[in-house]
C-alpha cells in the first residue's frame, strides 16, 4: 500500500490499472514504457462503457493483485499520487472539474492567481506542476488522467442495457460534433479548465468540454468572476446547453465564446 494514496487510488484500485497491466507488452524496451502507456491511453479510450464495465468491476472486487514490478513499470512513472487521486474521483462520481495550467512565464503568474478560483473546484483538482505541463497541451495532459473522461462506476448488466438504448439510434462517434450545441449536449462528457499561454495572456479560463473518447467536442471561455456560480451551476447537474445558454455573453457565439455571468 502506498501511504501517499487513499484506498480508492491505491494502485489496481482503478479501472485503467487492470486495462493497462493486462494488456502490458513486458517484452519490449523499457525505453518505449511512454509510448506504450499513451498507446493504452488510446486503446481504452476507444472502448465504449459497456466494453470498459469489466475492468470497473475487476477493480470494484479487488480482483486484480498487481506485482511490485506491474506498479513500479506499469503506473508509478505515468502518474503522480494527485493524478491517481483525480482519476479515483472521476471513477466514483461525475462532473469533477479540473483546472491546469501549461504555461509558466514568470511575469504571467499573477495572472495565473487572478484566474484561478480554487474554492470552485474540487480538492486536489489543480493540477499547477511547471515540470510536468509546462508546454504540454491538454490532450497530453488528459492522458496522464485517462479515467477524467471515462464513466462513473457502473453495475455492467443496468448500464450496458441502459447504453445501448441510449445510443441504438445514435451510435458513438470519435467526430467532433461541433455543429450545434443540442448535438454536443447529447453525448456523455467532462470538462477541463485550462490556463495556457492564451488564456493567461487574456485573462480568460479556457474550458475543454471533453467526450467519452478523450475527443474536445465543445470550448469555451469564461471570465474569472463567473467561475463559482459557473461551477455552482454544473454540481446542481445542469446540462451543457443549459450552461452555455444561461452564462453565454451578449453577441458571442455559442461555441468558443466567452461565458460570464449575466
Amino acid at each position: 500500500m502506498d501511504a501517499q494514496l487513499p484506498p480508492e487510488a491505491q494502485y489496481g484500485s482503478l479501472p485503467f490499472d487492470v486495462f493497462a497491466t493486462k494488456h502490458w507488452d513486458h517484452e519490449l524496451p523499457q525505453d518505449q514504457d511512454g509510448q506504450q502507456w499513451e498507446r493504452l491511453v488510446h486503446r481504452y479510450w476507444n472502448l465504449t462503457p459497456p466494453e470498459r464495465f469489466p475492468y470497473h468491476d475487476a477493480a470494484n472486487t479487488n480482483s486484480k493483485d498487481l506485482s511490485k514490478e506491474e506498479i513500479s513499470r506499469c503506473l508509478v512513472p505515468f502518474q503522480t499520487a494527485q493524478e491517481r487521486i483525480i482519476c479515483a474521483n472521476a471513477h466514483n462520481t461525475r462532473w469533477i472539474p479540473v483546472f491546469v495550467r501549461t504555461y509558466y512565464r514568470e511575469d504571467l503568474n499573477e495572472a495565473y492567481e487572478t484566474l484561478i478560483d480554487r474554492d470552485a473546484i474540487a480538492e486536489y483538482g489543480e493540477l499547477n506542476d511547471r515540470t510536468l505541463y509546462d508546454g504540454c497541451n491538454w490532450s497530453q495532459i488528459l492522458q496522464r488522467i485517462p479515467l477524467l473522461v471515462d464513466t462513473p462506476q457502473m453495475s455492467v448488466l443496468e448500464d450496458t442495457a441502459d447504453w445501448n438504448y441510449r445510443h441504438q439510434q445514435d451510435p458513438p462517434t470519435h467526430e467532433l460534433p461541433r455543429e450545434s450545441l443540442e448535438k454536443a449536449d447529447r453525448g456523455d462528457h467532462t470538462l477541463l479548465y485550462v490556463a495556457d499561454e492564451e488564456a493567461l495572456l487574456e485573462r480568460l479560463v479556457k474550458i475543454k468540454w471533453l467526450g467519452l473518447h478523450g475527443q474536445c467536442i465543445w470550448e469555451n471561455k469564461i471570465v474569472p468572476g463567473a467561475l463559482q456560480s459557473f461551477s455552482g451551476a454544473l454540481a446542481d447537474g445542469q446540462s451543457l446547453q443549459e450552461l452555455v445558454e444561461r452564462f453565454l455573453g451578449q453577441g458571442e457565439s455559442q461555441n468558443g465564446g466567452i461565458l460570464c455571468s449575466n
